[in-house]
């Protein structure tokens, strides 16, 4: 019986990252395969270091990032995860291609049916499940403050003001509300565990527990 595609999506700062280390810690491999987008293997890690670390990403055009974004994704799901499906091992993975949606195509429209376009090619009929972390702006903002305090962690996404972000979170709704998309919502500005638990019952529905 083939794995479930479960995939943890949301912006910046959303809570999606806290709820897949949860995760993690209550359901370790190789109960579940867990995976990241960019990255998820060694040559996907390579290319996440072009989109987000390398000299010159941030100025890099947008056109660019689309096409690296889902070669990662390719090689992620060629790799990783349509092998642990197979296997009858669901995969939980920290964004796919909403993410590519939010920030490529809210940012150029024109790119939209190659969008779904690529995304047929790449998941071969797997029907994903997506568990999505909305919050506000203003939240956002707050939340990613906090964290360059605590840990000095940051990348250019998490200098975007407040015009950036609303776009990409329209981006995100828009791709939620899509009839191909089976979502759903997680209000990421809940408490911390209310989140996590509200989150939590989604998944064990998804996943049959």
């Amino acid at each position: 019986m083939r794995g479930k595609f479960i995939i943890i999506e949301g912006g910046d700062c959303s809570g999606k990252s806290t709820f897949m280390k949860f995760l993690m810690e209550k359901h370790p491999a190789p109960e579940f395969c867990y995976t990241n987008e960019p990255g998820g293997n060694s040559y996907g890690m390579k290319i996440r270091h072009l989109l987000l670390i390398a000299d010159g990403a941030e100025e890099s055009d947008n056109l660019t990032k689309f096409h690296l974004y889902w070669a990662s994704k390719v090689e992620n799901f060629r790799k990783v995860i349509f092998p642990n499906l197979d296997a009858g091992v669901s995969v939980i993975s920290d964004r796919f291609e909403g993410s590519t949606f939010a920030y490529q195509v809210s940012e150029d429209h024109r790119l939209e049916n190659l969008f779904w376009q690529t995304r047929d090619v790449c998941l071969r009929r797997i029907v994903p499940v997506y568990i999505h972390f909305d919050v506000d702006v203003e939240t956002q903002i707050a939340r990613a403050k906090e964290r360059k305090r605590r840990a000095g962690e940051q990348n250019y996404f998490d200098l975007r003001g407040v015009e950036y972000r609303q776009k990409v979170r329209c981006g995100y709704l828009r791709f939620f509300n899509d009839k191909r998309i089976k979502s759903f919502r997680i209000d990421s500005s809940l408490p911390k565990e209310d989140m996590i638990q509200s989150a939590y019952g989604i998944f064990k529905e998804i996943v049959g527990m």
